[in-house]
């Protein structure tokens, strides 16, 4: 049985509304799917999931304040054999800040994401989660 971990900011309807469709994406007889906004979000939900998916909705560089909690525990974790992918509430790659913040724990991290929450379409999210879940058996099989 996968666990997935799903967490975004900012904690919005809209942003919910799009976590809620990964979510749904990733759901199924092999996956427990658990969904917290990244505020509400700790190091306790990430560790017992196998992979863990960040939903990032800002426009500048920086980290938004709602993942400051995990990023300050990201040096003291070692996540390796654990996947992270990401998907966009925003502007595309918004995350680059917070997979810097991710490199310590050895966590594989895919680097394709879909396009902004607002403009991807189902069959994006539904190509993205066939991505993420061929990347995720790489890591599991010891292929990335």
């Amino acid at each position: 049985m996968q666990h997935v971990f799903v967490t975004y900011a900012p904690d919005t309807a809209d942003a919910q509304r799009i976590a809620d469709e990964v979510k749904a994406a990733f759901e199924g007889p092999e996956a427990v799917v658990a969904v917290k906004p990244a505020s509400q979000s700790s190091i306790l939900d990430i560790e017992p999931a196998d992979l863990v998916l960040f939903g990032v909705g800002r426009t500048d560089a920086d980290i938004p304040s709602d993942y400051a909690e995990l990023v300050r525990v990201f040096p003291g974790c070692n996540l390796a054999g654990k996947a992270a992918a990401f998907f966009s509430l925003g502007a595309s790659r918004a995350s680059a800040a917070l997979r810097r913040a991710l490199k310590p724990t050895e966590i594989s991290i895919l680097e394709e994401e879909p396009g902004p929450g607002e403009k991807a379409g189902r069959s994006d999210l539904r190509e993205w989660t066939l991505v993420v879940k061929e990347f995720h058996k790489g890591v599991r099989d010891g292929r990335r």
